[in-house]
């Protein structure tokens, strides 16, 4: 039993479910037992980190993940740091799931993504990089969305054209971020002009993603997403540039 939980936990950075637990044959005495050990650390409700496993970013994004049910994703500000399109410290947990949930220190959104925007990366479950953009374009301002746009083409091959196949499934796909504004969609074509810098200043204005309560395929890099043009692709005219 104890090489199966092993196994079971070292593929998912240490993160396990109740339902695993309860199928390797450990019963809920056994669990409880172990949580008062510490052989097991309950991250969120019917997921723990196995005691021995030192607490990583990684830990805590997969049991969020985790705790999001089926169909769950790391998205958003999370996704963008996890797929290093975003700098800085490591923003909290974001995910997309398509049943409404509500989990302690995770923004969950409702939505049920398409599988091609969708992957695994460093074996997480998380949208994938055109995806992810299509995201961030809603709320980040259009210096950072450029930066985010640039990492996208060096780090995982991402084009313009494959965030806009994303962003044309959007207007009745029940998206989990805010559309753009005119604003950012304005400051979004202006930095599509610049095609050696990065932009030094933003007239986008960020919009803060409320904590509202609520098949995926394994590869390093994000895939085109079919679908056509649509007005809301706008923003990502900022992924046209190729800043240094």
């Amino acid at each position: 039993m104890e090489q199966e939980l092993a196994r079971i936990a070292s593929a998912a950075h240490g993160v396990v479910t109740r339902a695993q637990l309860l199928s390797a044959g450990v019963t809920l005495s056994e669990i409880r037992h172990r949580m008062r050990t510490g052989a097991l650390i309950r991250e969120h409700r019917g997921v723990y980190r196995v005691g021995h496993r030192a607490p990583s970013l990684e830990a805590r994004y997969m049991a969020a993940v985790m705790a999001c049910g089926d169909g769950a994703v790391l998205s958003g500000r999370a996704a963008g740091h996890l797929l290093y399109l975003l700098k800085g410290r490591p923003p909290a947990p974001e995910v997309t799931a398509p049943t409404y949930l509500r989990v302690r220190g995770v923004t969950t959104r409702r939505s049920r993504l398409d599988p091609e925007e969708t992957t695994t990366w460093r074996g997480i479950p998380t949208t994938t990089v055109p995806r992810t953009l299509a995201d961030l374009a809603a709320y980040l301002p259009t210096d950072s969305l450029a930066r985010a746009c640039h990492e996208a083409g060096v780090r995982h091959g991402t084009t313009p054209a494959m965030v806009d196949a994303v962003l044309a499934r959007r207007p009745n796909s029940g998206s989990p971020s805010p559309k753009p504004t005119a604003p950012q969609a304005a400051a979004a074509s202006t930095a599509a002009g610049r095609s050696t810098a990065l932009p030094s200043s933003s007239t986008a204005t960020a919009t803060t993603i409320p904590a509202t309560p609520g098949s995926r395929t394994d590869g390093a890099s994000a895939r085109p997403m079919p679908g056509a043009t649509s007005s809301a692709a706008t923003p990502m005219a900022t992924c046209s540039s190729t800043p240094s």
